[in-house]
């Protein structure tokens, strides 16, 4: 049965003639999400936490984000750091990603 058909469409959006429901993340903080790009794109053999903390310590400090790094980054309903510095964040993920087996 379709969500229409039962009245239950707050909360969710609509596909062409199909309701389906997007959870939306809970809001992390900028280390958060450096932290968990680093846990899914970063080599096994980078697995040691010290290591890791490493890169997460590089990328926030080469980005300028040490000082909001337990700011929540927010979203559209709900604000959070601005909008450069969710670009910049963005951009950390991308840079964990790649500078991860780089280090010595």
């Amino acid at each position: 049965m379709r969500a229409r058909e039962l009245g239950v469409t707050k909360g969710l959006r609509c596909c062409s003639d199909t309701y389906a429901a997007v959870p939306s993340p809970p809001p992390i903080t900028g280390r958060e999400n450096l932290a968990f790009a680093a846990h899914l794109k970063l080599p096994r053999d980078l697995a040691d936490s010290h290591r890791r903390q490493a890169v997460l310590d590089d990328a926030l400090e080469m980005l300028q984000l040490k000082h909001i790094q337990h700011y929540r980054v927010g979203s559209v309903e709900k604000r959070g750091i601005s909008g450069g510095q969710r670009k910049r964040v963005n951009i950390g993920t991308e840079l964990v990603s790649s500078r991860g087996g780089a280090l010595p």
